[in-house]
């Protein structure tokens, strides 16, 4: 029957039917008794044209970010008596100078110093008028009086009272970022912090309960019994005035009982500045319990505030050469190992053994910026030649935006982007009438934007330069800087940001949202402007009309997506295969300002990363161009209607047995700092050499 209808004569009977005198008409059968006729079915036969593409392939997340987020390092420097003679050299004090020395000129590291023996002085200070300094600084004249401090040596060893001091100063300095409306919960997660303490000896004062409880409290001799035992003593120690008759303190000298207890300009340092319910006469204190409960307090602050990264990092330092006497008065410094090194355990970080008279090296700690894995948060297909609308698609033979039927209309030329060639596209200057432009005059707009232009010399329609360009190889070439195919003059006009492809970072890329009708400006993504319970991000990733209804029919043949995350390559990054189908390719004219024959398809795909923990940044997005060909009804290419976007080399052992071959997507330009590597910057997406043509 070929495509014409067919009628069918049906009657009760089996007396046979005259036959058809035409496929348009029927006859009455009158050689039929009791017969009766009924109204004849029509079965239209359609043709099943092969206009789909599917495109297949893999593709691996970005490299994550090396971002300048901060880095806080906090050095905790044993200041006791006994370094006198296991770092006769300084070396703590030269490794603590060459670190800063190393990262002095980065911006975004800054250091904290705190030294411990009998006081516990911090630099930045913990105190001012009104109110204390940033916790942490990179400015050299404020760190030095801390390194200064590091030459100073005193009795003790109070490892919990530089603890509780590092506790207090890391706990103001994250409640003074969260409580920063310019920084935020945002700025600590990406905040690091590298916490380095070192020491030569065990703690000391060591109190615990019963031991020494039946000593004279007022014996003085040593003075450390009164520490741990008397609790007069430790008030007089830390000059709580008000709590015992017994206790005079006048200015910078505090006594108990005719004896000098301290005499130290700074006496709120004194063993941390701890209050007497952590310092009580009779109670524990140094004990190892105690400092690991600390050291586990500090790194709870990282999750409690979020906190990026927190790391301590610790080392001792011993003296083989040690004679008995300097053993028998400080301590045999092996016997805090067990200590220090779980502190290290809990702290994440490293433990460290330095000898005596050998160099001290912090550098060896990883002091870099926290990397901030990139994760997909789109995967956009579109078929620039086919503008979707209810009925499904309209055909844009020049991909400037514009129907082919809408240019017919206004006069463009529907085989040329930019009709009279001024640097603006015909759907832009037809979207701009209002603004002063015409896509059929390229003396319109009549202002010019050019650097250096005349603004009132008259309009050579010969040579227009409406919009910025620069000669490239192939002559004229109009300035696009993020390579999404819209000019920059164009973005400026729009108030689109030329440095990003995606203005308002909602993940729709900024040439989508004008070809689709959303709003490049306006984070639109989960809006639904068409009120047909279908996000605007979803419609323009399924290649529906965002701003119209269409029916279920043309809903159900919306690009169709399948997306698996599979093996991860060395460095973590995931990486994916994945399946688009029923890409519908349009029937497309000659297009002749880009040499494309009749049929031509150009298709884009669009990666959408954003860095994880900004899911609401920028976005970094790469694309692939692929050329395809359709003319109704039986020529395509490619012939199968199929195309394959990446390798898969099972021999090679980087990707994990899986090889993907990425140079068919190439990155669209951004501020994003990984056009910071030379690999990145060779990588950008040229639109004149990157679209392939699978045969």
């Amino acid at each position: 029957m070929g495509y014409f209808s067919k009628l069918r004569c049906r009657t009760r009977s089996f007396c046979g039917c005259a036959p058809l005198l035409a496929l348009t008409y029927f006859i009455f059968l009158s050689a039929c008794t009791d017969s009766r006729l009924e109204y004849p079915q029509v079965e239209v036969i359609s043709l099943e044209y092969d206009d789909e593409l599917t495109i297949k392939g893999s593709f691996c997340a970005s490299p994550a970010a090396d971002i300048a987020y901060p880095v806080k390092i906090m050095f905790i420097v044993d200041g006791s008596g006994s370094l006198q003679f296991s770092d006769q050299n300084r070396q703590r004090v030269v490794a603590v100078e060459n670190a800063i020395g190393a990262l002095l000129g980065q911006p975004n590291v800054y250091f904290k110093i705190i030294v411990f023996n009998a006081a516990v002085s911090t630099t930045p200070p913990n105190f001012g008028n009104p109110v204390p300094p940033p916790v942490f600084t990179n400015d050299l004249s404020t760190i030095m009086p801390g390194l200064i401090d590091l030459t100073k040596a005193d009795t003790l060893t109070d490892y919990q009272g530089a603890l509780a001091v590092a506790y207090a100063e890391l706990l103001r300095d994250m409640t003074d970022i969260r409580n920063d409306p310019t920084r935020g919960p945002a700025e600590l997660g990406r905040t690091k912090y590298v916490i380095i303490f070192i020491s030569d000896g065990f703690p000391d004062p060591q109190c615990k309960v019963g031991a020494g409880n039946d000593l004279d409290p007022l014996d003085t001799i040593d003075g450390l019994n009164d520490i741990c035992e008397n609790q007069d003593y430790i008030n007089c120690t830390l000059h709580v005035s008000d709590e015992v008759d017994t206790t005079v303190c006048n200015g910078t000298t505090c006594t108990y009982n005719n004896t000098l207890c301290w005499d130290l300009p700074n006496y709120a340092t004194l063993f941390g500045g701890l209050s007497t319910l952590e310092l009580m006469a009779g109670n524990d204190y140094n004990q190892p319990y105690q400092i690991l409960a600390k050291v586990q307090d500090i790194m709870d602050l990282a999750s409690r505030y979020g906190v990026g990264e927190m790391r301590m990092h610790t080392g001792l330092v011993l003296d083989p050469q040690a004679n008995d006497a300097i053993i028998q008065l400080f301590g045999d410094p092996a016997q805090a190992i067990p200590l220090v090194q779980e502190m290290a355990n809990i702290g994440d970080g490293l433990f460290m053994q330095f000898y005596g008279g050998d160099q001290i090296n912090f550098l060896q700690i990883d002091y870099q910026s926290l990397q901030q894995p990139r994760v997909v948060r789109g995967f956009i297909a579109n078929n620039l030649m086919a503008l979707p609308n209810a009925q499904g698609y309209t055909v844009d033979t020049d991909g400037d935006g514009l129907s082919d039927a809408e240019e017919i209309k206004i006069g463009t030329k529907l085989r040329v982007a930019d009709t009279d060639g001024d640097g603006y596209s015909d759907a832009f200057e037809e979207h701009r009438r209002s603004f002063g432009f015409d896509p059929l005059d390229a003396c319109m707009p009549k202002l010019v934007d050019v650097d250096g232009a005349d603004p009132l010399a008259p309009c050579d329609k010969t040579a227009p330069m409406n919009c910025n360009f620069e000669i490239g190889p192939n002559g004229r070439a109009y300035i696009d800087t993020d390579r999404d195919g819209i000019h920059d003059c164009e973005e400026n006009n729009y108030g689109l940001n030329s440095s990003t492809p995606d203005t308002d970072h909602d993940g729709i890329p900024d040439p989508l949202e004008l070809a689709f009708g959303t709003d490049p400006l306006l984070w639109d993504y989960e809006r639904d402007f068409d009120g047909d319970g279908i996000p605007n991000g979803r419609e323009s990733t399924w290649h529906l009309p965002p701003l119209s209804l269409q029916s279920n029919v043309i809903t159900q043949a919306r690009y169709r997506y399948d997306l698996e995350e599979v093996e991860k390559t060395v460095d973590g990054r995931p990486c994916y295969d994945f399946v688009i189908r029923h890409i519908k390719l349009a029937p497309t004219k000659e297009n002749n300002d880009l040499n494309l024959e009749v049929g031509h398809n150009n298709i884009r795909l669009y990666i959408v990363e954003s860095m994880a923990d900004n899911l609401a940044g920028p976005p970094l997005i790469r694309t692939a161009c692929i050329n395809a060909r359709y003319i109704p009804p039986s020529l395509k290419v490619p012939a199968g209607g199929e195309v394959q976007l990446s390798v898969v080399d099972e021999n090679d052992p980087d990707f994990g047995n899986r090889d993907v071959d990425e140079r068919f997507f190439k990155y669209l330009w951004s501020d994003d700092p990984i056009f910071n590597s030379d690999e990145a910057l060779g990588n950008i997406f040229d639109p004149t050499t990157d679209c392939i043509t699978p045969q």
